[in-house]
């Protein structure tokens, strides 16, 4: 059955912290207190506890990267990235127009690159979420022919997370696009309308 955020909120607050089941290490380059509640209350609602390592707001790089960082310390079960689409599309932004056709290329490297290390300095299984396909609209419903574009870009940077988790034997992606999709679509069809 699925939960509202509350019910996740609350069971969250229950929860004990000592002798957890499992340490998870939650790193993002946007707020993730919502996401380690929720995870703290559903495991409370299963009869687990777990220990969340919260990264600081937008240090996935410096986590990562340094084997002394508090991610490695806390020697998670679990290491989730979280890297938002809204902080990738500024990212985007900001890049020249003649090196767009290489950003998913240079994302899905940066991204390897936080794998590599993560499994050069724990066990632990990587949870990455995939990206949510939003189209800024500048090319219209041009923008997947265009190669520069940004919905070019994140179809492309998710085509190549999942061949990059492929060989990766701790490496999982979150199909987070596929959940907005679906989520999306459930609330402009209705049923009742095709029976």
């Amino acid at each position: 059955m699925n939960k509202t955020f509350l019910e996740l909120q609350k069971a969250a607050k229950k929860s004990r912290l000592q002798n957890p089941d499992f340490n998870v290490a939650v790193v993002g380059d946007s707020a993730t207190q919502f996401l380690s509640d929720s995870i703290r209350g559903e495991a409370y609602l299963r009869g687990l506890t777990v220990s969340v390592y919260e990264a600081d707001y937008d240090s996935v790089a410096q986590q990562l990267i340094d084997e002394n960082g508090g991610v490695y310390k806390s020697q998670p079960k679990y290491v989730i990235i979280y890297l938002s689409v809204e902080k990738l599309y500024d990212l985007f932004s900001k890049t020249r127009y003649e090196d767009r056709r290489c950003f998913a290329k240079n994302v899905a490297g940066q991204i390897e690159l936080y794998w590599q290390k993560i499994c050069r300095y724990s066990s632990a299984k990587i949870i990455q979420y995939d990206f949510i396909e939003k189209n800024d609209g500048i090319f219209g419903n041009y923008a997947l022919n265009v190669p520069e574009s940004f919905l070019f870009q994140i179809k492309d940077l998710n085509l190549h997370l999942s061949e990059l988790a492929r060989s990766y034997k701790n490496a999982y992606l979150l199909d987070l696009n596929g959940i907005a999709t679906s989520f999306g679509y459930n609330n402009i069809f209705s049923p009742q309308l095709y029976d």
